[in-house]
């Protein structure tokens, strides 16, 4: 990981850790929201679908200088995290 990685990471919360974890574990596979609502919360992956996004924009925010152009995308579909290493 580069020293802006490192950087940007410290300013991440507990459930942005947790969203980058899952997004790690998962790379290069697109997740859903409601599944990253279950993850995340262990909710029923009702309802909790704008949270989700909120917490994953904010994410994709702090990483921004950090992450490679691209690789943290969001759509209506759900989320992917797609670099190298």
């Amino acid at each position: 990981m580069s020293k802006d990685f490192a950087h940007q990471a410290q300013d991440l919360t507990v459930t942005e850790w947790r969203l980058l974890d899952h997004l790690i574990s998962n790379r290069g596979r697109t997740l859903r929201w409601s599944d990253l609502s279950i993850h995340l919360w262990h909710s029923n992956g009702q309802g909790q679908n704008e949270t989700v996004r909120v917490a994953a924009r904010r994410l994709q925010q702090k990483l921004s200088i950090a992450l490679p152009s691209g690789s943290l995308l969001i759509a209506d579909a759900g989320v992917l995290l797609n670099f190298e290493d």
